[in-house]
């Protein structure tokens, strides 16, 4: 038991290295992607930001699979081919386990920045949507709660929903509210609250991530007015209504009240938006290229297995 947690916690602190590393080469993509963000879909986007961490469980993987093939005799052991430091091996990591104190101050921070940004982000996220949903009453499709701020928003992570705040259902007609709930409910059903809550989980884990979150909110705006208009209504009367929320909610924009899930943007994303409406449906680029990239880096992982589980190690024996 105890080669399994040694073996566990060594592939994590691995992995959690390999997706730092990857930021060297994702920074500078990211800048130049960042010139045109609207040529990419917003799946690439978060694909993007998220790139880092998948990149660590794919070394977390690759590392504990390797480190369980070797321990059984499905691999070469590298413990006999490569004496000197720590190894990934179930069958030897319990009586050679990482002993460095930089190991275990990386594995510290780690554990440390995890616990420190995913729960009060969770806390805040479900404090906010227990009580939208005990305080509010459902009417036309959306969570109707009362509140001075013009704003619709979609929240909950398992079970989101669209609100609409009783100052906008004031102001909006039938029409333009039925444009906010086909936009709203397209946020519903890519859940996108559950992944923004994961971004920003995978944004404090692996700074550096800030500009591919931001673009991905804004192409998942594009597309969920795109979809408000393939629910039937006008690419006019989907700007009008955009327009027309951004002015009413502009006067509340420092006020303490104005909630965090509102959207309303900055003006270059409003920009992006009106113009994508006024001039047409883009095709923008899927997360295929990403897909791509790391069905490669797995497959020559799987290739040279024994070489990965030795650079593995090696980087193992590094920290301790």
């Amino acid at each position: 038991m105890m080669a399994l947690l040694y073996l566990i916690l060594s592939s994590a602190v691995v992995g959690v290295l390999a997706g730092w590393s990857s930021l060297l080469l994702l920074g500078p993509a990211s800048r130049w992607m960042n010139r045109v963000p609207a040529a990419f879909s917003s799946g690439f986007w978060f694909g993007m930001a998220a790139f880092p961490a998948l990149i660590a469980k794919l070394a977390f993987a690759l590392a504990f699979g390797s480190g369980l093939l070797s321990g059984t005799g499905w691999i070469s052991d590298h413990c006999v081919q490569h004496g000197g430091h720590p190894h990934l091996c179930a069958a030897h990591i319990a009586a050679d386990p990482p002993r460095g104190a930089l190991f275990w101050i990386v594995a510290a921070l780690i554990l440390g920045r995890a616990l420190q940004v995913g729960y009060p982000t969770w806390r805040s996220g479900a404090r906010v949507g227990r009580r939208l949903r005990h305080s509010g009453v459902r009417r036309g499709g959306f969570q109707l709660f009362d509140g001075p701020v013009p704003t619709a928003f979609t929240a909950g992570l398992l079970h989101p929903r669209p609100y609409l705040s009783s100052a906008a259902d004031r102001q909006l007609s039938v029409q333009e509210k039925g444009v906010i709930l086909a936009h709203e409910r397209h946020h519903v059903r890519r859940r996108d609250p559950l992944r923004l809550l994961l971004l920003r989980l995978c944004g404090g884990l692996f700074p550096g991530t800030g500009a591919a979150l931001r673009n991905w909110e804004r192409s998942a705006e594009l597309e969920c007015d795109r979809a408000a208009v393939g629910a039937g209504f006008s690419p006019a009367l989907v700007a009008r209504t955009i327009l027309k929320m951004q002015r009413a909610h502009r006067q509340w924009d420092s006020h303490p009240a104005v909630s965090g899930h509102a959207g309303h943007g900055d003006p270059e994303s409003l920009r992006i938006r009106i113009t994508s409406l006024v001039c047409g449906r883009l095709d923008p680029v899927g997360p295929a290229p990403l897909l791509l990239v790391l069905l490669l880096l797995a497959g020559i992982g799987l290739c040279f297995l024994p070489e990965t589980h030795h650079a593995l190690e090696t980087a193992l024996g590094w920290l301790a």
